[in-house]
């Protein structure tokens, strides 16, 4: 009985992955019900299997069924084997829930578990800022500092800045988002607000910044040095020599060993790898003028190309102690 006993464990955890896999392709298929049906089989399994009862509490919140999730999920918050992920989907059953109190405190209790959790931070930021518009912006900042190679609070940093008229901070991070996340949506939307953001800083910010700490101060100051280049406008082609000599300065004059900064970096190697034309119509071309973007393309087949294989072959990641921006408040 003892040797039948040991042989079934391995048998059930095999299933259960089985189920869990299965449950998770009709969640990526919208079908919510089959999920159900799956994963709570998986968990009849596996019933101290953390990974499938997040899955399963996922699959509760995209049925509406908030508080059977909650209920399900709340003894493993409250455990020793809880993830990052538990802390997300527990929260999302609150909200789902309309349980704006209690949110907030597993919010802040995941934070106290798990402090290098960007997407801790991105979600509590963009929750707090759905319960009042610019609370979440300090979060997202703190967000940056504990894992600064986890996109979401840059796309969600770069949108309040863009919303709130500070185009410096929106365009830094803006463009430091769509090297870390770079074909979604998300980074077509902030792309768009990237090319925005620098025609408004020429237009205007340069002229008036104030407040800056001194690494602002110092980007700024190079890159108002560019006016002259910005005289007819800003195009991808006008923004391409611009950041050409702002990147060729910075470096000249020694500010990468005052203020180190990976998205620089990542600006000088393109151009000694003689594709930083490509990498600026990427940036800027669709959002400046899809057709001239296309054109450019295919009249530069071979640098676009070159471009293209350097992106699948990098992997883009923020080391920590770079972060100059500070919250705004405590």
């Amino acid at each position: 009985m003892l040797i039948m006993a040991g042989m079934a464990a391995p048998a059930f955890g095999q299933q259960a992955k089985e189920l869990q896999a299965n449950g998770q392709r009709y969640l990526m298929q919208n079908d919510f019900s089959n999920a159900l049906i799956v994963l709570k089989k998986a968990a009849e399994l596996e019933p101290a299997n953390t990974d499938i009862l997040n899955d399963l509490g996922l699959a509760y919140f995209m049925a509406g069924q908030y508080k059977t999730g909650y209920d399900l999920l709340k003894p493993v918050a409250e455990g020793d084997k809880a993830d990052e992920r538990t802390f997300l989907v527990t929260c999302m059953l609150l909200r789902g829930g309309r349980n704006i109190r209690e949110a907030d405190q597993v919010y802040r209790i995941g934070l106290q578990r798990f402090p290098k959790s960007g997407a801790l931070y991105a979600d509590y930021g963009e929750f707090l800022d759905l319960v009042e518009s610019g609370r979440g912006i300090d979060w997202w900042v703190r967000g940056i500092a504990a894992d600064p190679s986890y996109p979401g609070n840059y796309y969600h940093a770069s949108r309040h800045f863009s919303e709130n008229n500070d185009f410096f901070w929106a365009a830094l991070y803006g463009e430091i988002f769509v090297n870390l996340e770079s074909y979604t949506t998300r980074s077509v939307e902030v792309k768009n607000i990237l090319y925005d953001s620098y025609k408004r800083l020429y237009a205007y910010e340069l002229a008036n910044g104030k407040g800056r700490n001194a690494f602002e101060k110092a980007v700024a100051g190079a890159l108002q040095e560019q006016e002259a280049v910005a005289t007819s406008g800003i195009n991808p082609e006008v923004l391409t020599a611009i950041r050409t000599r702002f990147i060729l300065g910075w470096y000249h004059h020694g500010l990468d060993a005052q203020f180190p900064f990976k998205l620089f970096d990542l600006q000088r190697q393109l151009l000694r790898e003689g594709i930083f034309d490509a990498y600026n119509q990427w940036l800027f071309g669709s959002a400046a003028n899809v057709n001239a973007f296309q054109n450019w393309t295919k009249t530069h087949p071979d640098e676009y190309v070159a471009f293209n294989q350097y992106m699948r072959n990098r992997v883009f990641t923020v080391p920590t102690g770079q972060q100059y921006r500070t919250v705004a408040s405590k």
